[in-house]
């Protein structure tokens, strides 16, 4: 992706959530339960 002229990475929201997951870090999970709460919400 490139915005302003400066190339970047992005990740899917299924990548980052796996990501966290994976990693079992405490606040990756507070993480993950965030971000599958915002999708939840957002496809009501």
């Amino acid at each position: 992706m490139e915005y302003q002229g400066e190339k970047f990475y992005v990740v899917s929201l299924k990548d980052l959530i796996a990501s966290k997951q994976a990693a079992g870090r405490k606040i990756d999970l507070e993480d993950v339960r965030l971000l599958e709460l915002s999708d939840i919400e957002e496809n009501d």
